[in-house]
């Protein structure tokens, strides 16, 4: 807080987090105070980028700057909250960020207008109780807020504030507290050019009508839903915190509490996921908020006791994870807790329980009180009453992070824990149900300390005091090193290390000659060092005794004694180039040998050690590894210790396992396995096949291991490990497919999910071309640097051939018969077979239009029919020149001469994907709308395909709106910031898809930045690659049957944009009928079926299906399908079909 330039706002909610109704002349209830000082001018200038028309925004302003609520106050206000965001916003790495928020809240409650849902539902009016304030119709409005703009209040200081009143009858224009009304003001100033912190001073007043209020100053995330939304927010947080991992750091002083009422927050903070541990996706009925608070106020006392046990949490976990049973009288601190409930929508709550408050909230929520207790020292909370409060001002170094991951929140059993990220951070006070109480305090140095390099969530406006909690990179190389730097100490007479045990991971390099020594021993009384672990000459492994300690250890100036004397071996041969454990337990008299945590043998031995034993000889004892000494052997080590008696071998293997790298063996059928173990793949320019490979990122012990890292792929000669070069006018070497898209591997690292990472390859190489060499795949983690070869794996050599493709030839349909009966219409072809078109298996399908449609078929308004086919497995693939088999040649009879070309109909029916739209680009500039109608229908003629025709007659908008929009965006500039085209995307979005009630989601536009192929700006043929694949969906959402599944919020038939993994992923252990509808993101325009929806669901056979829905009818606005039945009941219908399934995205 100590950067001269300020960015913050204000926000006001009802009960239930909404607006209900705007304040008399007042517009909409955010407001924002955003500027830059020009040190240019001489005085200094302050430079405001939100005016006065900005912050009285209202529903009466109707649509502005992409405000387009209607008369909806509740969507108008956080619409306008996201319009503020954009001209306050920052650009910055890895995400721009907003503001801090100022956040006020009425606690009234109209239970007679039943305004509030209940737990997400529409709620029933129900009388008024002393539970919920409300003074009668109006209660629950929101206040007046005034605005002094930061300016200079001297030459050298810097002030401005917001205030107000729910008194709305008693404004208060002039910012001073008038009688026994409400108010609230916060107030911030700084000194120009010094080295303080901003100094934000709150106060907030109770009155008769308004005994329950809240405010607090939050630092929320700048995307998604913060705490107790559903939603878009925006704030300083570039991306969530995530348990343990973050710190929050203040300073607070409390000038007055606010009665006895006052639940002061030290720390308030807000998240939000389902019961089952997805994430909340805007279904109120099944989002849960979830809020941890420190109450400060010592007159706070505990709800939950052991009398009160439904009050308390089922168990209290202390920092070394033991766990304590609320039931545990004698163990459970009763006193650290305040209060706890469970959410509403809990199913297996544990018994007995309170139940939240199910109305202040637009869906269900779950709180958990904590009070100053000696439990929480450890995370740097208070520890008794009274610290921090009034009189006792503090600096505070609050572990947030470590705390929120011990803290019980409610999951159904069975369930995958949740990763606990955290959208919202704040501290203030909610004054509960107290009249006319005034609580007033200050905050200083608001920081944030957040995991991994030195990087801010709150520049400009906050001084982030940023600890160092990891490396560069997720993976800790640190953690591992070369055998030869390998040096222990033991000290033998100590009497916990009269027995004990030398416990390590090794990762052996293969060695040249053998035997080879692995660890050697030494002590002060010996002049050479004597080999305690080798490998024989059958590469064994060996344990020998300690010189120290028995008689009968090897000979240190004698090489061969070694190989005499009494070991433990090994029965197998030792692997090379693999992790494994190795535990050395060694006692006076005996000493054993383990691997992977279990005995492999045991020796007894001699004593040299006596009680009387001199206490001049040597104590201790020293192991280490050498190397290039041609007796050694080289690899890497990892998690070296010893270990007292007291504790196993087992204990360490199990501790910290190593991590590496690995190809799973493929089962993909674009790899054959030749019978000298070469892969044998299609490879080349023409016809080189998509193969998919796996790469798992695990332990030592085979458990995936979730780290944020890239992998990348790059195509070696097997025979000397160096890269394939690439031609000067070819293609890279190997090609990685992401969303249909290609890219060069080395330019398209892919992010490991849950420890695995699915690549999509194709090699434009031939092995024939190549002086017949073999080739192989290397993955590795590029940010990983040095030479640590588990971190990288390589495939089996591949040998690269070419396939050459029959030629296709165009079929000529003689006769097309469409049945009245609701089956296939059959196609004779010229080979006298019969032909299903867009055939898929003998599965019974849903019907959705088909060639030829009879109006009998819509009698009674349930006649539609609708067809659906399968997917190709490797839906990435692009295959849209496959439906050229189908292409016919015209009969003489059926001839017509039009201005287009008999060439350019060809052309366009056995191209691919870019040379059609090279070839409509061409022809829309040419053409009339007649004849572009007329080569539409010639298309779909000779090609087969119907689909063809809603992609030619589309491409003059298409083309014609992406050129403008790309004009509107890039302002003549060649590359644009992500975060300026979001806004005008989405716009384009919402106006084709005739839908202003829903926008983009953060995960939209994640998924569209994929499809553009960029990062962090745009090019124009980026913008072209997303405009081929959004347009068509726009344009199919805006027609017909699928706009009104868009628009339902409840249920969500289309959660927005899904990419096929992500589908497969949510449906994983569903039962059998759960489906997910999406768009998918192989099929860009003009391949014939772009738009179309697909379903993915699960099967009887347990399998997941994907299935593609024809668009002809499902789009088609005219009147004769006014009355058809809706596209869910058809969907619903489907014996295969049962329930809709729900979008599971990780973290």
């Amino acid at each position: 807080m100590r950067n001269d330039s300020l960015r913050v706002a204000i926000e006001s909610w009802n009960q239930c987090n909404e607006v209900g109704e705007e304040a008399k002349n007042m517009g909409s209830p955010r407001m924002a105070d955003c500027f830059d000082l020009d040190y240019s001018s001489s005085p200094v200038k302050i430079n405001h980028k939100v005016d006065e028309k900005d912050n009285k925004l209202g529903v009466r302003n109707g649509t502005y700057g992409g405000i387009n609520a209607g008369d909806n106050v509740d969507t108008y206000a956080a619409q306008k909250e996201i319009y503020l965001g954009n001209k306050c916003q920052v650009m910055d790495s890895p995400n721009p960020w907003q503001f801090w928020m100022i956040m006020l809240k009425n606690g009234n409650t109209d239970t007679l207008a039943a305004i509030c849902p209940e737990n997400g539902k529409k709620a029933k009016p129900f009388p008024r109780t002393g539970r919920f304030p409300c003074f009668g119709k109006g209660c629950m409005n929101m206040p007046s807020m005034h605005h002094e703009y930061t300016s200079f209040v001297d030459q050298e200081h810097m002030s401005g504030s917001f205030y107000g009143t729910w008194d709305l009858d008693s404004d208060v224009e002039d910012g001073s507290v008038v009688g026994n009304n409400s108010y609230y003001k916060v107030k911030w100033e700084k000194k120009i050019g010094g080295n303080e912190s901003w100094v934000f001073h709150h106060l907030l007043k109770t009155s008769s009508k308004y005994p329950w209020l809240m405010l607090y100053l939050r630092a929320d995330a700048t995307r998604g839903f913060s705490g107790g939304y559903h939603y878009d927010t925006r704030g300083m947080m570039k991306m969530s915190l995530k348990s343990p991992n973050f710190k929050v750091t203040f300073k607070l002083e409390i000038l007055k509490g606010g009665g006895s009422g006052s639940q002061f927050y030290l720390m308030d903070m807000g998240s939000c996921w389902k019961n089952d541990g997805r994430d909340c996706d805007g279904d109120v009925t099944t989002d849960v908020t979830r809020y941890s608070e420190m109450i400060i106020n010592p007159e706070s006392t505990a709800v939950c006791n052991r009398n009160h046990l439904n009050a308390c949490p089922p168990y209290h976990a202390f920092p070394n994870g033991t766990k304590v049973d609320r039931r545990d009288k004698e163990r459970f601190p009763y006193e650290a807790y305040h209060y706890y409930c469970v959410p509403g929508n809990a199913r297996f709550a544990e018994t007995p329980y309170d139940v939240c408050d199910p109305y202040s909230n637009p869906q269900p929520q779950e709180i958990l009180q904590i009070l100053p207790h000696s439990v929480w020292e450890e995370f740097g909370y208070p520890t008794k009453k009274g610290q921090g409060w009034i009189g006792d001002p503090r600096s505070w170094e609050l572990d947030v992070g470590k705390l929120s991951q011990t803290l019980h929140f409610y999951q159904d059993p069975g369930t995958k824990p949740v990763e606990r990220h955290w959208s919202s951070i704040d501290l203030g006070t909610e004054i509960y149900m107290s009249k006319n109480q005034i609580a007033e305090w200050t905050v200083t140095d608001f920081d944030i300390v957040i995991p991994k390099t030195v990087f801010s969530f709150l520049l400009w406006v906050l001084r982030v005091q940023v600890l160092e909690m990891a490396s560069d990179c997720a993976i800790n190389t640190d953690k591992y090193c070369l055998l030869e730097d390998f040096n222990v100490d033991v000290q033998v007479e100590n009497h916990e290390f009269e027995t004990f045990s030398l416990c390590f991971w090794v990762y052996l390099l293969d060695s040249t000659t053998y035997p080879c020594t692995i660890i050697r021993q030494v002590h002060s009384d010996m002049c050479v060092s004597a080999p305690f672990l080798v490998l024989d000459e059958n590469k064994k492994m060996m344990l020998l005794p300690l010189t120290l300690l028995h008689q009968e250890a090897p000979d240190p100036v004698n090489i061969s004694s070694w190989t005499e004397v009494p070991n433990v071996s090994t029965k197998a041969e030792f692997p090379l180039q693999k992790w494994l454990h190795v535990g050395c337990q060694v006692s006076r008299n005996y000493m054993r040998l383990y691997i992977c945590g279990e005995i492999v043998g045991e020796q007894v031995l001699t004593s040299l050690m006596t009680n009387g034993t001199n206490s001049d000889c040597a104590q201790k004892i020293s192991l280490f590894s050498v190397g290039g000494d041609g007796y050694s052997v080289q690899g890497f080590i990892h998690g070296a210790q010893v270990l007292p008696s007291s504790l196993p071998v087992n204990y360490h293997y199990t501790k910290d396992p190593p991590l590496w790298l690995s190809v799973e063996n493929p089962s993909t059928s674009g790899i054959e396995l030749d019978k000298d173990g070469v892969w044998n793949i299609v490879g080349g320019k023409a016809h080189r096949k998509i193969f998919s490979l796996e790469v798992v990122l695990s332990n030592a012990i085979g458990q995936p291991v979730h780290k944020d890292v890239k992998v990348v792929a790059s195509l070696l000669y097997a025979d000397s490990g160096t890269p394939v070069e690439k031609a000067n006018d070819s293609e890279p070497p190997l090609l990685v497919s992401y969303e249909g898209i290609e890219f060069a591997a080395e330019d398209k690292p892919c992010n490991l999910l849950n420890g695995c990472v699915s690549f999509k390859l194709k090699i434009s190489q031939l092995s024939s071309k190549s002086d017949k060499r073999l080739f192989c795949i290397k993955f590795e983690i590029p940010e990983v640097k040095g030479y640590y070869p588990f971190l990288e794996t390589v495939t089996n050599q591949i040998r690269c051939i070419s396939r050459k493709c029959d030629s296709v030839t165009p079929k000529r349909l003689n006769h097309i018969d469409y049945p009245l009966d609701g089956r296939e219409p059959e196609i004779a072809s010229s080979n006298g077979t019969s032909d299903i078109l867009h055939s898929s298996s003998s599965t019974k399908r849903i019907r959705l239009g088909e060639e030829k449609i009879f109006e009998s078929e819509f009698e009674n308004g349930n006649g539609t029919s609708m067809e659906w086919r399968h997917q190709n497995q490797d839906e990435e693939e692009d295959n849209s020149s496959t439906d050229s088999e189908n292409a016919q040649v015209r009969d003489s009879t059926a001839f017509r001469r039009y201005t287009i070309s008999d060439s350019t109909i060809f052309r366009y029916c056995l191209g691919n994907l870019t040379e059609r739209s090279l070839l409509l680009k061409e022809i829309t500039n040419n053409s009339s709308d007649e004849q572009v109608s007329e080569f539409a229908d010639q298309v779909c003629l000779y090609s087969g395909c119907s689909h063809h025709s809603y992609q030619i007659k589309m491409a003059r908008k298409l083309i014609a709106e992406g050129t403008n929009a790309w004009i509107l965006i890039s302002r003549n500039y060649q590359h644009v910031h992500w975060d300026n085209v979001v806004i005008e995307i989405e716009e384009h979005f919402m106006r084709i898809a005739k839908c202003s009630s829903r926008s983009l989601t953060h995960q939209d536009f994640e998924l569209l930045r994929r499809i553009c192929g960029c990062y962090e700006y745009i090019t124009q043929e980026n913008f072209e690659k997303m405009w081929c694949w959004l347009f068509p969906v726009a344009s199919a959402i805006s027609r017909g049957l699928i706009n009104g599944m868009w628009r339902s919020s409840s249920p969500k038939w289309i959660e927005g944009f899904v990419t096929k993994e992500e589908a497969e992923h949510s449906l994983q252990c569903q039962e059998p009928g759960t489906f997910i509808l999406r768009f998918p993101t192989s099929r860009s325009w003009p391949h014939p079926d772009s738009g179309s929806l697909v379903v993915t669901y699960v099967g009887r056979d347990f399998l997941i299906h994907h299935r593609l829905l024809k668009i002809d009818h499902i789009c088609d606005s005219s009147e004769r399908y006014k009355d058809a039945k809706p596209l869910q009941d058809m969907l619903l219908a489907e014996p295969e079909l049962s329930r809709l399934g729900r979008i599971i995205r990780s973290i």
